[in-house]
């Protein structure tokens, strides 16, 4: 949103971006349904893929500034304790950086090993009837 509004007119963008888009949240399944059952589900994905060809094409021609930089770049190293440190410091950053991390593939592949291994530890299970 800063690249394309004035400093000014952020509040007022981001949130008009907030209400769109849980306006489309909630109309766009009606509208997908109205289409699915009036042409089908192929049309339905046909307007779904002439629908993003139209966002692409108005990313292509947008023309975004370059951001003029006042600083050096930060070095990899020190950038990351600066984020890691800023994550530390807020607490609900934390809580939901922790709940991204408790739910992320590599967590989830982890404790479905663990679980398997400690499942096989058991040694074989005999069905009891």
């Amino acid at each position: 949103m800063g690249d394309i509004l004035p400093r000014e007119h952020l509040p007022s963008g981001v949130a008009l971006n907030g209400m769109s888009y849980n306006l489309m949240r909630s109309i766009e399944p009606a509208i997908g349904g109205i289409i699915v059952a009036t042409a089908g589900a192929a049309f339905a994905f046909l307007f779904n893929v002439l629908c993003y060809f139209a966002l692409i094409a108005a990313l292509l021609r947008w023309k975004a500034e370059p951001a003029r930089q006042a600083l050096p770049r930060e070095a990899f190293g020190s950038a990351m304790a600066a984020g890691f440190r800023y994550v530390l410091l807020s607490p609900n950053l934390l809580k939901v950086m922790c709940r991204s991390f408790s739910a992320s593939p590599p967590l989830s592949f982890w404790l479905s090993c663990r679980w398997s291994l400690a499942n096989r530890s058991k040694g074989p299970q005999s069905p009891t009837a």
